[in-house]
């Protein structure tokens, strides 16, 4: 047993430390062999089988050992989890013990003496086994599920004899009965589970080579009415293959090195949804509402009290015709760097309304403690307000602190920048409240396009480049070094100005590059488009709806509780929600931190969102690290890390 635990501890370490490289993970269907070590673990508590004599009280543990081979197929159900099935030759034989004190007479004498009665089964098992396995990691896997076996071979041998005292010819083990186990059970049953680890043979390779560490908790007894179970241990290896998901083209003749790849389309309605094989993309018209969220933090550089050139600011002439309705077209930075302006105009149109200006440091380095650092970062700010758009000074209360009240993560340097900041409160929530704009948004149905990729290079690829076109017009461009990746996702409304304008069909092919400069471009396939207009749904009396858009933003760090400043956000966007709307409710973080958790986290926040808005048959998830803007910027950061709602209401 413990040479069994020696060997999981050693397997186990092996394959958490194994080194990750850019391969791609074996995402698509595979079939393979595998063969393993078992090691058999019996746990009997019986005096005696059926119809055999025997004198010993009770056999103990024993165990067994032997190779296990067999055949699998595997096949994704999402990225994350996979189905196998497995059909195998499994023994579970083993040998059972028990020493037992006595007395015997040897030469007229008696003397304290021991008999080993021994039990010899010879068991194995022709198994199915149905695994679910969940990808930890992009090479490890874990698996659980049943084990369900005919019983192939069924037979013992049971003998016992004096080891103790050492008498010559009476040590001499006897026969006490042999042959098929009487009233042996015809099925095994086990439930199964362990953990698995993806190796390519090679760079770009179909061929896998997978560890595996498998143990089998018996439900079933070897013998009917006797209690005796038997667990296994397996380690041992697959061998998987993998074939290819799309049918690679034939290499040019003049090809010195072989060098092809292939791209498919499919259409996917959300992130985990089942691929759609036939893409049509439909681009529709709808008015919108958007609710563009302020951030009501001005950023700074390390150790500076200067306004950065990002923060548009403009001349006390200019603040007369500054109007922030005309950001319609504009991203949320965007819209951000104009906050001083937004602020200056609606504390102008309110001439109640007062703001609190509170100066942070990130307190550490050459800001650690640094409270006059905090107080010119307030004061530059409320200098512009003042100076430009004229706000009385007393409307503007100066403080300061070292960290935020709820800051970033002090232990990454992201963090840092972020705390380096002045925060914008007021008691009037008109002054921060969302930009409103109204305008017409295209939305695409399906709203992802997924690009299924295939290569093959015996140079090794160095680059490739994907591209989408339309009346030779680049819509889209996915780029990177070495091997493309299995799957790239085109999430098509992150950027609207990339969608289809017309009706021609979209062109799409992948050009790779070997690593000797040799390049290959993938033949050119289609996606068809369909444009609605809302001219064309009126003119054809079509139904039409109004899309509403909110995002929410103030989330702590690392945190998924709907906090009460987007509670009473959600109170109004429960006005816009009615018994028709169909509500969509989606959470993203930024790149910082582990992705697992960051996945968790974007899917918590989204639900936290839902029980808040009580919105009947809403739509809910999580779609983890998301990059709609720069993330290595402290704004870009907050805006990447939301919850974004989409509230579809039919216009009647």
């Amino acid at each position: 047993m413990k040479r069994s635990l020696d060997i999981i501890a050693g397997l186990t370490l092996g394959l958490l430390f194994y080194p990750m490289t850019s391969m791609a993970q074996l995402e698509r269907r595979a079939y393979g062999i595998m063969g393993h070590y078992v090691a058999a673990m019996h746990n009997p508590d019986f005096q005696s089988l059926p119809d055999v004599p025997c004198c010993s009280r009770s056999f103990g543990d024993g165990s067994g050992s032997g190779m296990s081979l067999g055949i699998l197929y595997q096949t994704p159900l999402s990225p994350s989890w996979i189905l196998s099935g497995r059909l195998l030759f499994m023994p579970h034989s083993g040998v059972l013990t028990n020493d037992e004190p006595t007395t015997v007479n040897i030469a007229g004498r008696p003397v304290n003496s021991i008999i080993r009665h021994e039990l010899v089964s010879s068991l194995s098992s022709l198994s199915i086994e149905p695994l679910i396995g969940y990808r930890l990691t992009d090479r490890l896997t874990v698996h659980a599920g049943p084990t369900f076996g005919y019983m192939m071979q069924n037979s013992f041998t049971q003998t016992e004899g004096l080891i103790e005292p050492s008498q010559g010819a009476l040590n001499v083990a006897r026969e006490v009965g042999s042959g098929a186990l009487p009233n042996a059970s015809s099925l095994y049953g086990a439930f199964t589970a362990g953990l698995s680890f993806d190796i390519p043979l090679f760079r770009g390779s179909r061929w896998f080579l997978t560890p595996e560490i498998l143990y089998s908790v018996g439900l079933t007894n070897v013998v009917s009415n006797l209690s005796w179970s038997v667990n296994s241990l397996r380690v041992g290896v697959a061998l998987k293959y993998s074939p290819p998901m799309l049918d690679l083209p034939n290499p040019p003749i003049e090809q010195s090195v072989r060098l092809v790849a292939a791209v498919k389309a499919f259409g996917l309605q959300a992130p985990g949804a089942e691929p759609e094989a036939a893409v049509r993309l439909t681009i529709e018209e709808f008015l919108s509402r958007t609710h563009k969220p302020l951030l009501p933090y001005i950023f700074f550089e390390s150790g500076s009290d200067k306004l950065e050139q990002k923060y548009r600011r403009i001349s006390m002439n200019e603040t007369s015709g500054f109007n922030p309705e005309r950001f319609n077209d504009t991203n949320l930075v965007s819209v951000y760097y104009n906050i001083l302006n937004i602020v200056g105009r609606r504390m102008r149109d309110n001439q109640q309304s007062t703001i609190t200006l509170t100066g942070c440091n990130s307190n550490e380095g050459a800001e650690k403690g640094n409270l006059t650092l905090s107080q010119r970062r307030a004061d530059v700010v409320k200098a512009y307000l003042t100076n430009v758009w004229g706000i009385e000074p007393a409307r503007i209360d100066v403080r300061t602190r070292n960290l935020p009240a709820n800051p970033s993560n002090v232990k990454e340097s992201e963090g840092m920048a972020e705390n380096r900041r002045t925060e914008i409160s007021s008691n009037d929530p008109a002054i921060l409240a969302p930009l409103v704009t109204r305008d017409t948004t295209r939305i695409a149905s399906p709203p992802i396009v997924r690009f299924v990729i295939e290569s093959e290079s015996a140079a090794g690829v160095g680059s490739y480049s994907l591209a989408a076109r339309q009346d030779n017009v680049l819509l889209q461009a996915f780029n990177g070094e070495g091997e493309p990746p299995q799957t790239i996702d085109w999430y098509l409304q992150d950027n609207l100005t990339s969608l289809p304008k017309t009706e021609t069909p979209l062109q799409y092919d992948i050009r790779v590059s070997d690593r000797g400069a040799q390049e290959f471009t993938s033949p050119t396939d289609e996606i068809s488009v369909q444009q609605i207009t809302i001219a064309k749904k009126r003119r054809e009396r079509l139904g039409d709806k109004e899309i509403v858009r909110y995002t929410l933003m103030s989330f702590g760090f690392g945190r998924a509780e709907v906090e009460q400043d987007n509670v009473r956000y959600l109170d109004e966007v429960k006005k816009d929600i009615s018994d028709e709307s169909t509500v969509t409710i989606t959470g993203s973080t930024d790149l910082m931190g582990d992705e697992g958790f960051n996945q968790n986290l974007s899917e918590k926040r989204a639900r936290s969102v839902a029980r808040v808005l009580r919105a009947k048959d809403s739509r809910i998830s999580g779609v983890g690290e998301q990059s709609y803007f720069d993330n290595a910027i402290p704004e870009g950061r907050f805006y990447n890390r939301t919850v974004h709602l989409l509230i579809e209401n039919p216009l009647k």
